[in-house]
């Protein structure tokens, strides 16, 4: 735990035992008594009187701050640095160079973070704010930043980097940082969540927990933004299953797939199906070619159930 300074404030609290009002009566009560009942002046001498009027006030005096109850309350204060957590998305789109002068959307994204470095200098070097930079594609990890530059590094090709989890990353990321105070969480990404179970939580459901408890979500995109007669994307809109299968037959699950700007193009549709570990697995696949930019075709798939037990597909 990174410490930014240590306030100490020491106080005196008293809970008197009854009322302050009974205190001061008794306090004038005893001040009476000792004027009118002094010690008798022809007995004692002047020194001996003065001794016996001192113990009888010091017995009071002690009586009268055991009844008050005094107590020292000492409070330190730790105080801890914010932090702001940001994610950076490391996937294969973050490498695409459609960016002026051939840059990558990942090269912008590091310009971004040492851009900041000017307005969030002086609170890092103070500790009053930690910066924790965590990377993701199909997987989470938390990543070194140079805390003089705020520099990520160079973009870096993973297995996992086929896949763009977002939901998953937010989730892991801010789990990774605890009890910690949290500021703020800064995304960088461009924008499009491409995951497959068990990675594939929505970012809006990260999003409303973070808007619970009072943090603010900053999203920065990168890429370029393309017309809808330039986009190129596909979807599955629908899949039909039979909900029960016996064990060795063969079934056939139908899915329906949204296909923009890839006319005459072949696309490969894949069926995964949950295996008993619960990884995921090919177990056919087809080509669709449309021939219209914008369309919506249906595709066929023969299964064989070769295991028992509920299965995604």
């Amino acid at each position: 735990m990174t410490l930014n300074g240590l306030l100490t404030t020491t106080s005196i609290h008293f809970d008197p035992t009854g009322t302050w009002l009974g205190i001061t009566l008794l306090t004038g009560a005893f001040a009476g008594l000792l004027f009118f009942l002094a010690p008798d002046k022809s007995r004692l001498s002047s020194g001996r009187r003065l001794a016996l009027v001192s113990l009888r006030t010091a017995a009071f005096l002690v009586l009268l701050f055991c009844m008050m109850k005094p107590s020292i309350v000492a409070i330190r204060r730790l105080q801890q640095p914010a932090t702001v957590l940001v994610l950076a998305d490391s996937s294969e789109s973050m490498n695409v160079a459609d960016g002026l002068n051939g840059k990558t959307r990942w090269e912008y994204l590091r310009e971004t973070l040492r851009s900041a470095m000017e307005s969030t200098e002086e609170e890092i070097k103070n500790e009053s704010m930690l910066v924790r930079a965590w990377v993701f594609d199909r997987e989470a990890r938390e990543a070194s930043l140079d805390t003089d530059t705020l520099d990520i590094g160079e973009w870096k090709r993973h297995p996992s980097s086929d896949e763009t989890a977002i939901g998953s990353a937010m989730e892991s990321a801010i789990r990774a940082v605890g009890e910690q105070p949290l500021s703020a969480v800064v995304l960088l990404s461009d924008g499009g969540q491409h995951a497959y179970p068990p990675n594939d939580l929505p970012p809006q459901s990260e999003s409303r927990r973070l808007g619970e408890r009072g943090v603010p979500l900053w999203a920065i995109t990168y890429g370029q933004s393309r017309g809808a007669a330039q986009a190129r994307d596909a979807s599955v809109i629908g899949l039909t299953a039979p909900d029960k299968v016996f064990l060795g037959n063969t079934v056939e699950v139908i899915g329906r797939v949204r296909l923009e700007g890839l006319a005459d193009r072949e696309t490969t549709v894949r069926l995964l199906v949950e295996q008993a570990d619960g990884e995921l697995a090919e177990v056919a696949r087809r080509t669709v070619k449309p021939a219209e930019s914008t369309t919506e075709e249906s595709v066929r798939f023969d299964w064989t159930a070769d295991s028992l037990g509920e299965r995604k597909l």
